[in-house]
């Protein structure tokens, strides 16, 4: 059986075509159950309109449908919490300018 710890590095080889960064490093994940051959990925986008979901949605479905063992990939978009920079790896919001004030003020708007 697949292990979650697979999943998400599976995970971190998709990548946001618009910022060059993983989604697991995005923040985009909110959460992944295994059930045998069965994987349920639940992740959000930066936004619900987002025009990113098609891509995304292939993206999850081949990498973790890639691994031994798995032979269903279900994926269900989460939109609440909804996302905010603070979601995202520390060194990774720097290299996107997400620090500081800017970040305090986008998380204020929750």
């Amino acid at each position: 059986m697949v292990q979650r710890a697979q999943v998400l590095r599976a995970l971190g080889q998709v990548m946001d075509p618009e910022l060059g960064v993983d989604i697991v490093s995005l923040g985009l994940i909110y959460g992944v159950r295994v059930d045998a051959a069965a994987v349920l990925v639940q992740m959000t986008m930066t936004s619900p309109f987002c025009p990113l979901e098609e891509h995304f949605r292939k993206a999850v479905r081949e990498a973790v449908g890639s691994l031994s063992g798995v032979t269903t990939v279900n994926i269900d978009f989460l939109f609440d919490p909804p996302w905010t920079p603070a979601r995202v790896k520390p060194g990774i919001r720097a290299q996107l300018g997400l620090t500081g004030a800017r970040l305090k003020s986008q998380s204020r708007t929750r």
